[in-house]
């Protein structure tokens, strides 16, 4: 039974914990259900943004409860699929650490 928990960003830069769900199907409808109940709970407050992974529930759960919501995919999730978007290239590895450089080290949009 997939676990799905609601970490926020306290004023010290720390995770916290909001709320959690557990999912019996992971379903466009119960994502909705969940977000739903989540902005009820807040009061009615959307947030500004909201990280996850890629799946397509999800993202039509976003889509559809919190349209004004900044919907980014997380970067763990990313790079672990790095190297199987990047299996036809000579050097997967190299093309890997590549993009966690320009990820990663980049100072300003200009570098990005």
């Amino acid at each position: 039974m997939p676990f799905a928990a609601v970490v926020g960003v306290n004023h010290h830069g720390h995770s916290i914990l909001l709320g959690c769900a557990l999912v019996t199907q992971e379903y466009t409808d119960s994502f909705k259900w969940i977000f739903s109940n989540w902005i009820e709970a807040m009061g009615g407050i959307h947030p500004t943004a909201i990280i996850t992974d890629q799946a397509e529930a999800i993202r039509n759960a976003i889509r559809d409860v919190m349209s004004n919501t900044i919907h980014r995919f997380c970067m763990w999730h990313i790079l672990c699929k790095a190297p199987e978007k990047f299996k036809h290239l000579r050097n997967v590895s190299r093309a890997t650490n590549e993009l966690k450089e320009v990820v990663y080290d980049s100072l300003n949009i200009q570098i990005f």
